[in-house]
């Protein structure tokens, strides 16, 4: 996430993570400019959802992403 923010490669970036050693790497990217999205698993890693720009919860929205079986 640094080495392609510090190139410049991309605006947003999407996390997917509950571990807090993301936390440093988030505020660092706001420095930089960069927005980062995280995909929670509340209440797991609430520090590091209260640093990234936005946010949104995975187990809530989950259903949406069921494939639907074959006849």
């Amino acid at each position: 996430m640094v080495s392609l923010a510090w190139i410049d490669n991309y605006d947003v970036a999407l996390l997917v993570s509950s571990d807090r050693d993301f936390v440093p790497v988030v505020e660092f990217l706001a420095t930089k400019g960069k927005k980062v999205i995280h995909g929670a698993f509340p209440p797991s890693a609430a520090e590091l959802t209260r640093k990234c720009w936005g946010s949104f919860n995975i187990p809530a929205i989950r259903e949406r992403f069921r494939r639907s079986k074959s006849s």
